[in-house]
């Protein structure tokens, strides 16, 4: 007998009926009787399934009575992590930043240039734990990378030597030092996308993305990444709490206005006191539901405007690259750890690249990770969180659940305009979007 997934979620409007399955991803639009066919289970006694049936259980809206999706997701999950099709390496040349930024987690971290050696450690460490049968995906990252562009170059330059591997790169920077030279010499790199934080528009961004000199940085910043779209795609991320939303909706209309809709893709982010040093008062942050909401506007927006955004199943893959077997974020002093957010903290260091060992209490904190907190049990969100952030589970216990479990059915009917590519008032205008 076949039941309806329990990770369903719909939307209805009218005679228009949305599907979303969290655990396979899948995204449909029903007709009635598409819709009707899923109320009509569960439904004993069938033996063969209609061609509609046939792609409902594909697509996992309807399952076996018998399977136990909760235990399913988790295998997906260990699968998934252990199987990636690609080495990842983070790697932060550099811990030294040009920018002050009042919210910075990296603020409690120590300044560090490059080891004289990093180069050849990285290259002895790829030879180590690199499955040449996979992708290479190697991200910049910092400290402010593009200080230390000249590391970047030689290394990229030696890497054929390394490695015959399919290569992808990419970039986080804050943008100052992307001129336009720098931006071709790049993507003559291979790095082929960049990802900038503007936080809105000037007076915003510079209130708390200032040089250490106290300086200004949002108009070189601008100028840089509209020079930059020449050479590669950019990401760009703005970080929000409860006084900028507009600022930055501001600032989407100002790219629209370029025509750079297929050149940056935007997205926001909350500000989340992380290294617990961050400047902006408390009262300033926004809580998870909060953010739910400004997720709703932001994206309504920019579909509006024809960005190509994607706000539900380009973002929730569901799985941390910190619990995954082959992700290693490289600190300059040659040593690595697992998560984005702990570069340069030595409390967290996993190992050094000269002396891999998969063996070491560290790493396998985070491969013998598994999200089995009893509450997220039961949740339908589950297999697009996991159970949210591993590093907050391990050090702290309580990871904040995604706006997704406040706004699921909003994403779902902007997927829908964003993919169909019209207004949203098409769809959401007709009738309530909550199923």
């Amino acid at each position: 007998m076949f039941i309806p997934s329990k990770y369903n979620f719909f939307v209805n409007n009218d005679n228009h009926h949305l599907i979303f399955n969290a655990l396979t991803k899948s995204l449909a639009s029903l007709n009635d009787a598409h819709y009707a066919c899923i109320e009509s289970y569960p439904r004993a006694g069938k033996s063969t399934l209609s061609e509609t049936e046939e792609e409902l259980l594909r697509c996992g809206f309807l399952v076996a009575d018998d399977v136990d999706e909760y235990q399913l997701a988790l295998l997906k999950y260990q699968a998934a992590r252990f199987s990636t099709g690609e080495t990842r390496l983070i790697i932060a040349p550099t811990t030294s930043c040009n920018f002050n930024c009042s919210y910075c987690f990296e603020q409690r971290v120590k300044r560090y240039s490059p080891s004289p050696d990093l180069i050849d450690a990285i290259y002895r460490f790829i030879r180590n734990v690199h499955d040449e049968s996979k992708r290479l995906h190697i991200s910049w990252y910092g400290g402010e990378p593009l200080l230390e562009g000249e590391l970047i170059r030689n290394f990229v330059e030696g890497l054929a030597r390394i490695t015959s591997s399919p290569i992808r790169q990419d970039i986080i920077t804050n943008g100052y030092l992307l001129t336009e030279s720098t931006a071709a010499t790049l993507s003559s790199l291979g790095i082929s996308e960049a990802q900038i934080t503007l936080d809105g528009l000037s007076s915003t961004h510079d209130s708390r993305r200032s040089l250490y000199n106290g300086s200004p940085t949002f108009n070189r910043v601008y100028d840089n990444v509209l020079t930059a779209t020449k050479y590669m795609d950019i990401a760009i991320r703005m970080n929000v709490d409860r006084t900028n939303l507009s600022s930055c909706i501001h600032l989407l209309e100002s790219f629209a206005r370029l025509g750079l809709q297929n050149k940056i893709f935007p997205y926001i982010a909350p500000i989340d006191d992380v290294g617990k040093n961050c400047a902006i008062s408390n009262d300033e942050l926004c809580t998870v539901e909060e953010f739910a909401k400004f997720e709703r506007t932001f994206y309504k927006r920019a579909i509006d405007l024809k960005f190509r955004v994607f706000p539900l199943t380009a973002r929730f893959n569901g799985i941390c690259d910190a619990v995954t077997a082959d992700t290693y974020v490289i600190n300059p002093d040659a040593t690595f750890g697992k998560c984005w957010d702990t570069v340069g903290d030595k409390t967290q260091v996993c190992g050094r690249l000269s002396k891999f060992q998969l063996a070491s209490r560290p790493l396998l904190n985070w491969l013998s990770f598994l999200p089995l907190r009893e509450e997220c049990a039961n949740c339908p969100i589950f297999p697009i969180c996991y159970g949210g952030c591993p590093r907050q589970s391990m050090n702290e216990g309580h990871p904040s659940c995604l706006a997704a479990k406040y706004n699921i059915h909003d994403l779902m009917w902007l997927e829908y305009c964003s993919r169909k590519q019209v207004p949203t008032s098409d769809f959401v205008g007709k009738g309530s979007c909550y199923a």
